[in-house]
């Protein structure tokens, strides 16, 4: 028999991270720059409780493609996830390591390429500045989350990615 006497602590904080952290690199050769800003959190535990892909079928839900592939069957005994049912169980949906993971990250939030044109070029159409560039926000995340965003548990929406490309001057 499981009872609340089984349980024990597990993970770290689920409500926020213990660590936050960020750094910024850059340089410029010729005209020629890089400039990047990381961002990231550390001993911080997520509860997978999105419902539609990790909790089917509670509630009127769908169901992932990643559970339906991880789920029990006979055939898979030693699956991640429990089998699926459309009656009440609440042992599967009790908090374990199971709904339990790391929810540390590493982002590089913004990543910007640029050159900037010479001044020799520009003084002739009586410019000061000019430069073009690639901008990029949310590029890449270093995460332990199989198939979601780790800033994304529960019912929100994940950081949405976008890569700008530009001109800006200035006379």
């Amino acid at each position: 028999m499981v009872n609340e006497d089984d349980f024990v602590k597990m993970g770290y904080n689920e409500s926020y991270p213990e660590i936050f952290y960020a750094f910024d690199l850059g340089f410029e050769w010729k005209g020629l720059g890089v400039s990047a800003t990381f961002q990231g959190v550390g001993n911080y535990t997520a509860l997978l409780n999105t419902p539609s892909v990790y909790m089917p079928l509670v509630g009127n839900t769908t169901i992932s493609n990643y559970y339906y592939n991880n789920r029990w069957t006979p055939e898979t005994p030693d699956a991640r996830f429990s089998r699926l049912t459309t009656e009440g169980n609440d042992n599967n949906y009790m908090y374990n390591s199971v709904w339990l993971a790391d929810r540390s990250f590493l982002k590089l939030r913004n990543c910007e390429i640029y050159y900037k044109l010479p001044a020799s070029a520009l003084s002739r159409i009586r410019m000061k500045q000019a430069r073009i560039y690639v901008r990029g926000v949310d590029l890449l995340c270093f995460d332990k989350i199989d198939i979601s965003d780790p800033e994304a548990i529960g019912n929100v929406y994940p950081a949405t990615r976008s890569v700008n490309i530009g001109f800006s001057f200035g006379f």
